[in-house]
């Protein structure tokens, strides 16, 4: 399961993505904080169900092996974009339309 929040911006809708068992952590590395905190605390979802939102969002924000592997399995990233803290996976997408 995931947890998922939709913001709303002038830029379109933000989705943050975080695997259930990773809310309300925190990963240091460094000088880097990654905090998983009530951004991406608003309901959960199945993976499976996740690709019905992804269509919406302008930005995605993904926290986690699962929440990342959603974003891999969609093409919506690329292996090269993911960055971990801490051994945690997270990535951030923006989708450019021209």
């Amino acid at each position: 399961m995931l947890w998922y929040r939709k913001h709303l911006s002038r830029e379109g809708m933000v989705l943050a993505l975080a695997d259930q068992d990773l809310m309300d952590k925190n990963f240091e590395e460094g000088d880097f904080l990654l905090s998983i905190t009530s951004f991406y605390k608003g309901e959960l979802i199945a993976r499976e169900e996740v690709a019905s939102l992804l269509g919406e969002a302008k930005i995605i924000n993904a926290v986690g092996e699962g929440a990342v592997a959603v974003l891999l399995e969609s093409g919506l990233t690329t292996k090269e974009t993911i960055r971990k803290t801490a051994g945690i996976p997270h990535v951030q997408t923006v989708k450019i339309t021209i």
